[in-house]
């Protein structure tokens, strides 16, 4: 029993050392890419940077309310057959959502040009650009923490930490990040 009650305990750390490493890699970048923004941009970038991030934050709500979160609970009690299932449905449901959120950033960004703020309504299409990719990553990690891989997790979090940060490096040598 004490043989079991030990191994448990190491699994334990073990999972909750990979959760605290993934939410440090993705804090981490989230902040490592304001801080680039906010150097290499200056302030009035950092402020539209700041604005769309927020309109980020209000999908990832939707997402986490209405996809994720009723799947980490119900994913555990179906049989392997409907696990795999609803796994398919709920990333179906994510794409729709993608194509909803999209267009609605779409129509935002039409909206905000017309009423000269071109700033920020191409900060919107590059951010609308971007929706899909997103959602979909952010379900897949939702995915790994259900499924309790959060080994799986934490390796798709470093890929997509490290292809971010190499982009926004690579945009501005290239001298188009603004």
């Amino acid at each position: 029993m004490r043989r079991l009650l030990a191994v448990s305990r190491v699994l334990d750390v073990r999972i909750g050392g990979s959760a605290v490493i993934d939410q440090a890699v993705v804090s981490g970048t989230s902040f490592l890419i304001t801080v680039i923004v906010g150097r290499l941009c200056g302030p009035t970038e950092l402020g539209l940077f700041a604005l769309v991030i927020s309109l980020w934050y209000l999908v990832l709500a939707f997402l986490e309310s209405a996809i994720t979160s009723p799947f980490a609970v119900f994913v555990h009690r179906l049989a392997d057959q409907e696990r795999s299932a609803y796994a398919g449905s709920a990333i179906a449901h994510v794409i729709g959502l993608s194509f909803i959120a999209t267009a609605l950033v779409g129509l935002l960004m039409v909206a905000l040009y017309s009423l000269d703020y071109p700033q920020l309504a191409l900060v919107l299409a590059a951010f609308g650009v971007t929706i899909p990719c997103r959602l979909l990553r952010q379900f897949a990690r939702r995915f790994h923490f259900a499924t309790l891989n959060l080994n799986g997790a934490l390796v798709l979090d470093v890929a997509v930490a490290t292809m971010e940060i190499a982009s926004l490096f690579a945009i501005y040598f290239l001298g188009s990040l603004s």
